[in-house]
């Protein structure tokens, strides 16, 4: 059952949908699975057994999500100044408007990537 739903879930990504499968998908899956294998397992077993699939499918999409969002503002993160005369000054070191501007654009990011984890977790 877990590779049939590993390949239900990787197929819809696979096919470039953001996808979250919600529990008549899993649901689906059991019944089908119950009626080609012949398992006899009754509809109260096939409910119990499909909500706790849902449930861990779900938790590990979110993880895998959660993952990829820190993933993406890490990448976004400052990169140390390289060395060069090219890399010497900074146009904000000597515009006091630049120099606010970019200090309220940070604190501005650092608020959004806050609020983001918040929701995240």
């Amino acid at each position: 059952m877990n590779l049939k739903i590993e390949k239900f879930v990787t197929r819809q990504r696979k096919e470039g949908k953001e996808f979250f499968p919600d529990f008549r998908d899993v649901l689906s899956l059991y019944e089908k699975t119950n009626e080609e294998k012949g398992l006899f397992l009754s509809r109260d077993e096939i409910l119990r057994e499909a909500e706790g699939t849902f449930h861990a499918v779900c938790q590990q999409l979110k993880s895998r999500r959660v993952h990829d969002t820190e993933e993406t503002f890490e990448s976004y993160r400052e990169v140390p100044v390289k060395e060069g005369p090219a890399f010497r000054t900074d146009p904000a070191d000597e515009d006091e408007e630049m120099r606010r501007k970019l200090e309220q654009s940070k604190q501005e990011k650092e608020r959004k990537e806050q609020e983001v984890r918040r929701l995240a977790h």
